[in-house]
């Protein structure tokens, strides 16, 4: 089975799919057998696609939302919310298995998640759930640098350490020009494992950005 990395993120656009998009095409310029999935979203456009489903699409240069997504549901709601209004509901152990199917394809599989981690898929089953049902599965925390978010990355770095998962990346996103990314990483960085990496990604990000956190991680393969 390919290895495999789970995106996660303190909340709604921090910055997940940024983030996996670019990742997934500098390691497919690379030449890496490589892809980026996004299983679960919610909200689609009027052409009936999720727009980070889409986003992703294009980062593969891929035609099919079937390569990249599961599960879609036309409300932009929590995705048991959003199943709910469409009389569907989210099947866990279907979600995994399709998720180590793709990964079997290929050697290196980046997995989006859907906003943080105590979201529900459906009423008994976290997005928390759901990552330590990935065995073997690296994670890498995605933080929205806006006011709040060193609360909000405290809790979710508390509730990885209850499940027994250390992420190896933690990604501070700067999400505007303010400079709220350098007062989260000065406050967090007491608080992470000795082997949590933290990057901090300036606003409008550039390839040469994502290469190093590339470099990195090809590095650990």
């Amino acid at each position: 089975m390919g290895r495999k990395i789970f995106i996660t993120a303190t909340d709604t656009g921090a910055g997940k799919t940024f983030v996996t998009a670019n990742l997934i095409r500098l390691l497919l310029e690379q030449g890496i057998s490589a892809s980026a999935i996004k299983p679960v979203a919610s909200g689609v456009s009027a052409d009936g696609i999720n727009e980070d489903v889409e986003a992703l699409m294009q980062a593969q240069q891929l035609n099919n939302p079937d390569l990249v997504n599961l599960y879609t549901f036309r409300l932009p709601a929590s995705p048991n919310i959003a199943a709910a209004a469409e009389v569907q509901q989210i099947e866990p152990e279907k979600l995994v298995r399709w998720c180590h199917a793709q990964a079997e394809k290929v050697d290196l599989c980046l997995i989006e998640g859907v906003g943080g981690l105590m979201v529900p898929l459906n009423e008994t089953y976290l997005v928390s759930d759901w990552i330590s049902d990935m065995q073997g599965c690296e994670v890498i925390l995605v933080i929205g640098a806006r006011l709040g978010c060193i609360n909000h990355a405290l809790l979710t770095l508390a509730q990885l350490k209850r499940q027994g998962i250390t992420p190896a990346y933690i990604i501070i996103n700067a999400i505007d020009e303010s400079d709220i990314s350098m007062q989260a990483e000065t406050s967090l960085r007491p608080w992470l494992a000795p082997t949590s990496q933290l990057i901090t990604l300036p606003n409008k990000a550039r390839s040469s950005d994502f290469s190093s956190l590339l470099s990195r991680l090809l590095a650990e393969a």
